[in-house]
């Protein structure tokens, strides 16, 4: 028996930003957010960044695909569809047979191996009918759709938290600036404009930030405006 420490589910793994994409955004963060904190807090910027987005790519599915994975996925979406729709189309007699050579097979060189019955067939055409959905969905969104006002909440906290600064909607502000950086990094689409990100942070609070740090352009923002 191995002594290795049990893995993780696969469903249950967060994938935030790649190496790759969290030096992008790093290098950015550094080059917008100078005069705003020091390095410490540029990282712990960063790392917030990370966790939303894996926590949101976790909970709608919005993991990003290259061109490799799309077809792969296209091919996965044809095949699962083809094989339930030839499964489902079995008539039960030889739906019965196949269930059996199934067991047969389980079983070779072993002394006993549990019964599968019609109903463990059927479970199986309605899994792979779930594979095929979630195989043209990730097809038809490139893998990139995300909850964006839930995602800009979140990185407005990690904001507000590493900067102790309140994030203003505007888009010259530093907080826009950095939203934008973030969902080019990630290849988030689309970018939220000043309108959305007004609509997102509109009545958070952020207790102990100073007030929000303006860009060239000058405009009058509340903490529950911005």
């Amino acid at each position: 028996m191995s002594n290795d420490p049990p893995r993780e589910p696969v469903a249950a793994m967060l994938i935030g930003l790649s190496p790759q994409e969290a030096e992008a955004l790093r290098r950015r963060v550094f080059e917008i957010a100078r005069d705003l904190g020091d390095s410490s807090q540029q990282d712990q910027f960063v790392r917030a960044v990370d966790e939303a987005i894996g926590e949101h790519r976790f909970y709608t599915g919005a993991v990003p695909s290259d061109q490799r994975g799309i077809k792969l996925a296209r091919s996965i979406e044809k095949a699962a569809t083809a094989l339930a729709r030839d499964l489902g189309a079995l008539d039960r007699i030889t739906a019965s047979v196949l269930v059996q050579k199934i067991w047969l097979s389980k079983n070779a060189g072993r002394l006993r191996e549990e019964a599968i019955s019609l109903d463990d067939l059927d479970k199986d055409v309605k899994r792979l009918r779930l594979i095929s959905g979630a195989a043209s969905a990730l097809i038809e969104g490139g893998g990139m759709t995300v909850r964006i006002d839930g995602l800009v909440r979140d990185i407005a906290r990690g904001y507000a938290d590493s900067f102790k600064v309140t994030p203003s909607y505007s888009r010259s502000g530093l907080f826009a600036k950095l939203i934008k950086e973030t969902f080019r990094s990630a290849r988030i689409t689309p970018v939220p404009d000043e309108s959305r990100l007004k609509s997102a942070l509109s009545g958070m609070k952020f207790l102990d930030a100073a007030l929000p740090r303006r860009g060239r352009k000058t405009k009058l923002n509340t903490t529950k405006s911005g």
